[in-house]
């Protein structure tokens, strides 16, 4: 597998889990990458208010398939929702859910503290005693 690296400057870098060694170098964001997220069979990068779907993120060639430029803000944060269907985009203005198979606007909604980062938190499906619960003396 690989782990891509937002860097300042726009250039992800993508470096092999196995040897720790640089993969590929990918050019072509005009500021620095804060933000990327795998999605599906995708790679989303975001750098200013510019997001780009990759595909083929495991080649040395990943091709920009897609350029999203409704977010508004400079993107700090990019979370693929459990289901893959959605991807949370946080920004200092607030947030905005794209919609992953044809990145159209789900939602849009302010935070007057801004967002600077954003996790997926998932219940399980039924509820489970704490260790020890229960009369286990």
């Amino acid at each position: 597998g690989h782990v891509w690296v937002g860097c300042q400057g726009g250039v992800i870098c993508s470096y092999d889990t196995r040897t720790f060694e640089l993969w590929c170098m990918l050019p072509g964001h005009t500021q620095d990458v804060l933000a990327i997220c795998s999605v599906g069979g995708t790679m989303w990068t975001a750098a200013g208010p510019i997001v780009w779907v990759w595909s083929n993120p495991e080649s040395t060639d990943p091709q920009v398939i897609k350029e999203i430029n409704n977010v508004g803000k400079d993107i700090l944060s990019l979370l693929a929702c459990e289901s893959g269907t959605q991807v949370f985009c946080g920004s200092i203005a607030g947030f905005v859910v794209l919609d992953a198979r044809n990145c159209d606007t789900i939602a849009v909604g302010s935070v007057d503290e801004g967002i600077t980062d954003v996790v997926e938190v998932t219940m399980p499906d039924a509820p489970h005693a704490p260790h020890g619960a229960g009369g286990d003396h």
